[in-house]
C-alpha cells in the first residue's frame, strides 16, 4: 500500500513541476540579447538562464519578472518567460510574452528574433 502511495505520489510531483511530461516543447533558452542590458539586469537573466536550463521553471518565471521590471524594453526577458509558459503548459500566457517578445524584436530591427518568435509561435498553435 505505502509502495502504491508512494508511486502515485512521485507521479503527481512530476506532473506538478513538468506538465508537459518529460519532453518538453522548447528545452532550449534564448541567450543572445539583441540590446545592452544593466549588470543587474544581466544577473537576472542569468539566474533565470540558469533555472531555466535545469527545469525550475517557477525560478525562471521570478527572474525574468524581475528582468521585465528593470529593462522593460528587453524583448529576450519576454521570449523567455514566454518559452518558459509554454514549456509549462500555460499556452495562452505563452503566446502573450511571445507576441511581445516579437514586437520588442521588430522595434529593435531584430529580424532573427521575430523569425525565431514567428516559427515557435507556429509550434506552440500545432500542440493545441
Amino acid at each position: 500500500m505505502l509502495l502504491v502511495l508512494g508511486l502515485g505520489g512521485g507521479a503527481i510531483a512530476l506532473a506538478a513541476l513538468r506538465p508537459l511530461g518529460r519532453q518538453v516543447p522548447f528545452p532550449q533558452p534564448v541567450s543572445t540579447l539583441s540590446l545592452v542590458i544593466s549588470d543587474a539586469a544581466q544577473q537576472q537573466l542569468q539566474t533565470g538562464l540558469r533555472a531555466y536550463q535545469t527545469g525550475r521553471y517557477g525560478v525562471a518565471i521570478d527572474a525574468f519578472n524581475r528582468l521585465i521590471e528593470r529593462e522593460p524594453s528587453c524583448a529576450e526577458a519576454f521570449h523567455n518567460r514566454g518559452l518558459t509558459h509554454a514549456n509549462l503548459g500555460k499556452t495562452n500566457l505563452a503566446v502573450g510574452d511571445l507576441v511581445k517578445a516579437g514586437e520588442l524584436y521588430d522595434q529593435q530591427r531584430a529580424k532573427a528574433g521575430v523569425d525565431t518568435v514567428k516559427a515557435q509561435l507556429q509550434q506552440l498553435a500545432q500542440r493545441v
